[in-house]
């Protein structure tokens, strides 16, 4: 029978300085090994990672079989590998959504960048990688959601007359303000409704438990995006512009707006 050319404690240490490419630490800094067994000849790894991995699981395995391979000798290595989405902080003077552990805010500097086909994709990743999602869609002027989640005249429904129970397309949650009027209807609101409206789609929709909520929201980086940003306890956000240097000016002034009501800024996508 094979057995591997170094003991446990030793695979355990190599493994352990493994750098991941996507958390840029390595897996001892991550906390990421939960266990390491030599039986019948095979090394058998447990790690546990903090962002939805269902599809990293073989690009893992062949990482860490070269990684590994001076001490595993002939032996296989068998990976299991499981997800553990955490909360992460929020604005000091809110407090996050307790069935929500992760709300992620879409934002862009002005309409027409492809902030709601971000939002859309990033919530559709997401949940194609294990996690549960819902996307809300926080644009009351022009939401597009419904469209985009192939949701065009659905309507949700609420079973105990106080909370909406949210659509659900190709493994997310959806709730939009598109759902409750008619397609062609405009939204000649003011800002506190606007605000207003938002908190109640936020608040009285039955989402579950969720590892993530994408929040599409409105473009701009006005009265009404400011007060959404602070009433909202978001975890991070993801600001989307084009290339054109006007779609940039206004893209900062929206990483302005989430650095002034201490949200982080997890990236930009330029479409």
């Amino acid at each position: 029978m094979n057995q591997p050319a170094a003991t446990d404690n030793a695979i355990r240490e190599k493994l352990s300085s493994y750098t991941d490419p996507y958390l840029s630490q390595t897996l001892a800094e991550a906390k990421a090994v939960e266990s390491v067994t030599l039986q019948n000849g095979a090394v058998s790894v447990g790690l546990v990672l903090g962002f939805p991995c269902a599809d990293y699981a073989g690009e893992l395995k062949t990482a860490l079989q070269n990684h590994l391979q001076p001490l595993l000798g002939q032996c296989r290595l068998d990976l299991t590998l499981r997800a553990q989405i955490t909360a992460h902080a929020v604005q000091r003077t809110l407090k996050p959504l307790g069935n929500v552990k992760n709300i992620v805010a879409v934002a862009s500097g002005k309409g027409g960048v492809g902030k709601s086909t971000t939002a859309a994709n990033l919530a559709l990743a997401w949940a194609a990688q294990g996690a549960k999602v819902g996307l809300l869609d926080a644009d009351i002027y022009g939401p597009s959601q419904p469209l985009m989640m192939g949701l065009t005249g659905a309507k949700p429904v609420s079973e105990d007359g106080k909370h909406l129970t949210p659509l659900r397309a190709h493994g997310v949650e959806v709730m939009s303000i598109g759902f409750m009027i008619d397609q062609e209807q405009p939204m000649a609101w003011r800002g506190p409704m606007v605000t207003q409206a938002l908190t109640q789609l936020l608040g009285e929709t039955n989402w579950g438990e969720l590892d993530y909520l994408v929040v599409d929201m409105p473009p701009g980086t006005g009265d009404i995006q400011l007060t959404l940003a602070q009433r909202v306890p978001v975890s991070g956000a993801v600001i989307v512009t084009t290339p054109q240097d006007i779609a940039l000016l206004d893209a900062r002034k929206g990483l302005k707006m989430f650095e002034k009501v201490e949200v982080r800024v997890l990236g930009w996508w330029r479409t």
